[in-house]
This record gives C-alpha cells, structure tokens and sequence, in this order.
C-alpha cells in the first residue's frame, strides 16, 4: 500500500484497472513505472492542497495537449501543480525512477529539476515541490 498519510488530500479517484492502464500505455507508447502502477491501482488521480495527480482518462489527453512526445519523448506528465508546472515520470524503459517538475512553456528535459528520488517516497514525503540538491 503506497503511503499517502502525509498529504493533505482533497479529493481521491476510485482504484483503476490494469487493463485501463494497459490501454493509455499501449495509447502513448509508453511504459508507466510500477510505482507509479501500483498508486493508480490503490488511486486513480487525486487532488491535494499542491498537486494534482491526474486520473488514467486524464493522462492521454494531457500529454496529446502538451506535447509531451514532441519535447520530452521519454517522459509521462503525470500531474500539475496547478501554477503552471508538470509533474513528469521518465518512461520506465530508462530506469529512472525519479520525479520531475518543468514549466510547461518550457517543457524540455533541460528544464527540469528532480522533486523525487522516486514515485513513492515523493507521496511519502507530502508531494513536495522543491528541487532536490
């Protein structure tokens, strides 16, 4: 069970299913981290006081909508902060398990700054926003 105890949560999606994930992965030509797997089977997306993760439904059309393939093809925008910025995943192909923020106007890996070690003690954590050192 991934530990949300630490965000302040203001609305939680029902569980998704593995064939759903399966469909948006094969969708976006992606492979989602299995962290990132196993929360959206306990959660589908949530919405906290400083971030919003999205639904499974969400993800395809936020990543078609921001053009993520076109300038950051081995990333997944998984969510927002509602300022502007994404919350990106690399493609589990690369084995990078870190989170990432990125302006959307400035959505190039150049741009990015590593919030998370990985998926999991990034939600432990609070979802926190600030870079790492």
């Amino acid at each position: 069970m991934i530990d949300l105890s630490n965000i302040t949560l203001i609305s939680v999606s029902q569980p998704c299913t593995d064939t759903k994930i399966a469909e948006i992965e094969l969708k976006l030509f992606k492979k989602f981290p299995k962290q990132y797997v196993m929360f959206l089977t306990q959660s589908d997306g949530f919405e906290s006081d400083i971030v919003r993760l999205y639904s499974i439904s969400e993800i395809e059309e936020r990543n078609v909508t921001y053009e993520v393939d076109k300038y950051c093809p081995d990333f997944i925008n998984i969510g927002d902060d509602g300022g502007g910025s994404a919350i990106m995943l690399k493609n589990s192909f690369f084995l990078d398990y870190k989170v990432y923020l990125v302006g959307h106007g400035v959505m190039t890996p150049a741009f990015m700054e590593v919030i998370g070690d990985d998926f999991c003690s990034w939600l432990a954590d609070g979802c926190p926003l600030e870079a790492l050192n």
